[in-house]
């Protein structure tokens, strides 16, 4: 791919990496990662502007040395982009005595070439700041500067659409409220509730979320799948209050022809559907015992058959979904 493709991949790109429900560390790595890719550097990073300190925290794409960098405000060539809002693009750093070396002393990484754009919103607000590195066989160009700050500019208005967005009057910056990009809550039970989503997403195993009405479980229930494996691959949600129970085994599994008048043809179900992905089951115990009974089956062989079916479809074990269901009560 050209480095012209790569930028308007990116670019392309951006709205889904964003809209995501996905760890904010991640999301903003895997930006780095892709900018960097994009204009043939060594290295990109998100800096993002703390509204109570004024300091830059990095999250680095490709994290060799340290887990977080923190520029003090008003230092080094980051810190002027923020300050000024204005792009900065050197073919070498070491001439510019607002470079901040002891970047590279901590990080052993040798910084020869730079060029930087604030992360400015619509109201001309800067909340950050995007960084390459190291241009690969030559310098950053005027296009490549141009390119940088209208990426900046559509990554300064999406961070309005997560927690990390800026404080009702802060004037510059962003507050970090949440660990996933759209699920709000800093607080130490928040917290707990964030490692528990992080283990599940990891692991195959099937998931119970339990709360009341209103307390966020189809949140919950995305971030799982948006961090796991699985996340290339469908999200399926049933309101299981919906479900008529005459036909919610059929809406479940499928059904086969002939299973019943007006069966004509097979039809697959939402199992089906979430093959390879995450089958959300939302306020499960509304279902009759008897389907619950059929999902207790899936949940802990991992097959399942069709209405009217005599053994399970082929697929089952291959391509089964994780089973996440919740629970008001």
């Amino acid at each position: 791919m050209t480095e012209r493709e790569q930028k308007l991949s990116l670019l392309l790109d951006l709205a889904d990496l964003l809209a995501r429900e996905v760890d904010l560390d991640v999301l903003l790595g895997a930006l780095g990662r892709r900018v960097a890719d994009a204009l043939c550097a060594e290295r990109g990073t998100v800096f993002l502007l703390d509204e109570a300190s004024g300091a830059l925290r990095s999250r680095v794409a490709n994290r060799l040395e340290l887990d977080e960098i923190v520029v003090p405000r008003g230092r080094g060539l980051v810190g002027h982009v923020a300050e000024a809002g204005e792009v900065v693009n050197l073919g070498d750093v070491g001439a510019d005595p607002r470079h901040f070396s002891a970047v590279d002393r901590a990080t052993g990484f040798t910084t020869r070439s730079v060029l930087a754009a604030p992360l400015r919103d619509r109201r001309g607000a800067v909340r950050g700041v995007l960084q390459v590195l190291n241009k690969r066989g030559g310098h950053f160009d005027d296009e490549d500067a141009r390119y940088l700050l209208a990426l900046g500019a559509q990554v300064a208005l999406a961070l309005d659409r997560t927690t990390l967005r800026p404080g009702a009057f802060a004037p510059r910056g962003v507050s970090v409220r949440g660990v996933f990009n759209h699920i709000v809550g800093a607080s130490e039970p928040m917290r707990r509730v964030y490692d528990l989503v992080g283990r599940a997403a990891v692991a195959d195993v099937t998931v119970l979320l339990r709360g009341e009405t209103g307390t966020g479980k189809g949140l919950f229930a995305r971030a799982i799948h948006a961090n796991s494996r699985r996340a290339a691959a469908p999200l399926v949600t049933i309101d299981c209050t919906t479900l008529p129970e005459s036909l919610a085994e059929s809406e479940l599994f499928g059904h086969e022809r002939g299973a019943f008048t007006g069966a004509d043809r097979r039809a697959l179900g939402r199992v089906d559907a979430a093959a390879g992905g995450t089958l959300f089951l939302d306020e499960i115990g509304e279902l009759s015992p008897a389907v619950q009974a059929k999902l207790l089956r899936l949940l802990q062989e991992k097959t399942f058959e069709r209405v009217g079916g005599r053994e399970p479809p082929a697929s089952t074990s291959a391509s089964s979904p994780r089973r996440t269901a919740t629970s008001a009560r």
